[in-house]
């Protein structure tokens, strides 16, 4: 790559387009450019972990084993419906290898393809909407791959506040009759500034967040 860096600024210098420059300056300048790109990339690394930590909640880990003479297996759990539509958000894996995704429009295609059909290393599925029993389907090429592992995130549940009327008609929180964040409490402080950021409710030019009560 190097090289044809190198080459790039020399043909730019020579069109006229930027100054001379040594080769001691281009790869000082290649360097500043992959140290800034490293920079970038180390802090997504550095997160990885802790944003693996806060998504576990919203894991969908699937298991099954197509059978050879059906065109399709059920995948059972309703909340693949939302993995499914958003096909980046979802892996298919057998036996450590993973199983492309095709779109409906070319599934025909893949499955007769003479040249290069789908086999063992090189494995194709095809997702189907939900059918009249609530399952998805999922059907694999070659159909004798054995189990295969579906792997997506599902988008967070919708919170429910829940609650009871006292006598004085007053609402007390309920626990039993809420839904609640799925996130990890290290996050409420991100998640409380966005929802009053989002709501244009300024606190904190009059309160410090640790005088607001909560409501019992």
């Amino acid at each position: 790559m190097i090289d044809q860096l190198h080459a790039i600024i020399n043909f730019a210098n020579d069109k006229g387009l930027t100054g001379y420059h040594s080769s001691e300056d281009i790869d000082n300048e290649i360097h500043a450019v992959s140290t800034q790109l490293w920079m970038g990339f180390w802090n997504e690394y550095a997160k990885t972990q802790k944003l693996n930590d806060y998504m576990a909640p919203f894991e969908v880990k699937e298991k099954l084993t197509p059978a050879a003479d059906s065109d399709n297996d059920l995948i059972s759990k309703v909340e693949m419906e939302e993995i499914i539509e958003h096909p980046t958000l979802v892996e298919v894996v057998a036996s450590g290898t993973t199983v492309e995704i095709v779109e409906r429009a070319f599934w025909a295609k893949h499955k007769s393809d003479p040249v290069a059909p789908p086999t063992a290393d090189f494995p194709v599925c095809l997702f189907a909407s939900r059918n009249s029993g609530g399952f998805f389907t999922i059907e694999v090429m070659p159909k004798d791959l054995g189990e295969i592992r579906v792997y997506g995130l599902r988008k967070p549940v919708k919170v429910v506040w829940g609650f009871t009327i006292a006598t004085s008609g007053r609402r007390t929180y309920n626990a039993s009759e809420s839904t609640e964040l799925e996130w990890s409490e290290l996050l409420f402080g991100t998640i409380r500034d966005q929802l009053l950021n989002k709501m244009e409710i300024n606190l904190r030019e009059n309160y410090n967040y640790k005088e607001i009560p909560l409501k019992t």
